[in-house]
């Protein structure tokens, strides 16, 4: 009878243990569930620390993810791929199950947030604490997870540029008029309001992260040691990505290669 009970148990357990099949990219998307209420004291339209710490969330979650080649990250979204095709035998992270995937992913940018929080957010009045939930899915091919991204950065231009007209037209021409320029038009429309009634160059006028997200993956780095120069990869934050859709090969190719190879030539230097 015990063994009898531990099995039925045991069955409730793993019968809900999807895994994602082996050898394709993952993506996995992360949100702050509560951005709304813990963002509404932030400067608008774009906070620079928020975005900080959002970036050095991500940068601690992913230098703890077995599989884990780029982070793409706009407002309170972390979007993380997952690549594991190094062999036909390689053992991907947690074995591509999703519950495990899902639920340690939360939890690494939960932590990561909260102890970036008390270093870059002091000052910046966030209201209450951060909770994080998670999306896995998976692309059948590289290709589609270099598209998911140029989507996701589309949709990221689209809404730092009503952000911005919202916030620099509402106190000039109301909000009632700022909501009906803004209707039914195109994001180079809204770029062109910007400029006819506050003189305000987009592209220009705003921070690179604020336009066009940020990013975090590897870059190669140049280690001097006592027995000679040691060349690896290692993580980082870039909060001057271009748009994806102009040079989808920045994308690609960290995807394809785990590192951003062909920027070797700007190695940074460090001392060991």
């Amino acid at each position: 009878m015990t063994d009898s009970l531990r099995k039925r148990q045991e069955d409730y357990e793993s019968c809900y243990n999807y895994e994602v099949t082996k050898r394709i990219p993952i993506g996995i998307k992360v949100t702050l569930k509560n951005h709304k209420r813990i963002t509404q004291n932030l400067k608008k339209p774009y906070c620079e620390d928020f975005s900080e710490i959002i970036g050095q969330a991500a940068l601690f979650a992913i230098s703890q993810i077995q599989d884990a080649v780029f982070c793409y990250c706009f407002n309170d979204e972390i979007i993380f791929i997952l690549t594991n095709d190094k062999s036909n035998d390689y053992e991907p992270w947690h074995s591509n199950n999703l519950q495990k995937i899902g639920s340690s992913i939360a939890s690494l940018v939960t932590l990561g947030f909260s102890k970036n929080r008390d270093i870059f957010g002091d000052g910046l009045n966030l209201i209450g604490d951060a909770i994080f939930t998670s999306h896995v899915f998976a692309f059948p091919y590289q290709n589609e997870a270099v598209n998911y991204l140029l989507f996701k950065q589309s949709f990221c231009m689209g809404h730092a540029v009503h952000q911005a007209v919202l916030y620099e037209l509402e106190e000039k021409v109301g909000r009632s008029k700022t909501i009906h320029l803004l209707k039914d038009v195109t994001y180079q429309d809204k770029v062109d309001i910007l400029l006819k009634y506050r003189g305000i160059d987009f592209l220009d006028f705003y921070l690179p992260s604020f336009i066009y997200g940020l990013a975090v993956y590897k870059i190669p780095v140049i280690t001097n040691t006592r027995n000679g120069d040691i060349q690896k990869n290692k993580w980082h934050i870039d909060f001057e990505i271009p748009n994806f859709l102009k040079d989808r090969d920045f994308v690609s190719a960290i995807i394809a290669n785990g590192a951003d190879v062909y920027r070797a030539s700007d190695l940074e230097i460090e001392d060991y």
